[in-house]
């Protein structure tokens, strides 16, 4: 098998546990989008994402292929439409958004482990370099089981905000942005 069909193998692995681990979703009236190939012109930044679709959020399920790295985002809708850009931080003239694992770290004190460890900006190249090669282990090893996790994590942490309760958007965007500053 080609590293081209390998590849192409994982992002329908990927697919299909992304269907059938966030379908429930789709149960309280959020609409699936179609897998999205994204800047696979550029080695370092491609990605795949599936979208979910309420009236009033949005919610991406990515994987960052070379960097092993599965993140969730949710995002508010404008009118059932998507912000031109967004932002996790509260920056101004942005859309609203967050990333799942900092409401659960905002919500549990931190005591909810990842499914996959973060790569930090403030992170050595050889502390980013370990915790590539603890997700790629992890995914390699059961990556259903990863995508499985995070939907369980948006189940139970973010019942709320799929109800259209965004009420804690700003809270958690401020904690995002201390810990992106390395203030966390």
């Amino acid at each position: 098998m080609s590293t081209d069909n390998n590849i192409e193998f994982k992002i329908q692995q990927f697919e299909k546990n992304v269907i059938k681990h966030f379908g429930f979703l789709e149960n309280i009236g959020f609409r699936a989008g179609k897998l999205k190939k994204i800047d696979f012109e550029n080695y370092q930044d491609m990605h795949v994402e599936i979208e979910y679709y309420s009236d009033k959020i949005l919610v991406t399920i990515s994987w960052y292929l070379i960097y092993s790295s599965i993140g969730v985002g949710i995002f508010e809708l404008y009118n059932g439409k998507k912000h031109h850009k967004y932002s996790a931080y509260g920056d101004k003239g942005y859309g609203r958004g967050i990333i799942l694992y900092d409401l659960v770290e905002y919500l549990t004190n931190g005591k909810v482990k990842r499914p996959l460890p973060e790569i930090l900006p403030h992170d050595s190249t050889k502390v980013s370099m370990k915790k590539v090669e603890e997700s790629q282990r992890l995914i390699n090893n059961n990556f259903e089981k990863v995508i499985k996790d995070f939907a369980d994590i948006l189940k139970r942490y973010a019942s709320e905000i799929l109800q259209g309760d965004l009420s804690i958007f700003k809270q958690v965007q401020k904690y995002s942005k201390k810990k992106m500053e390395g203030y966390l």
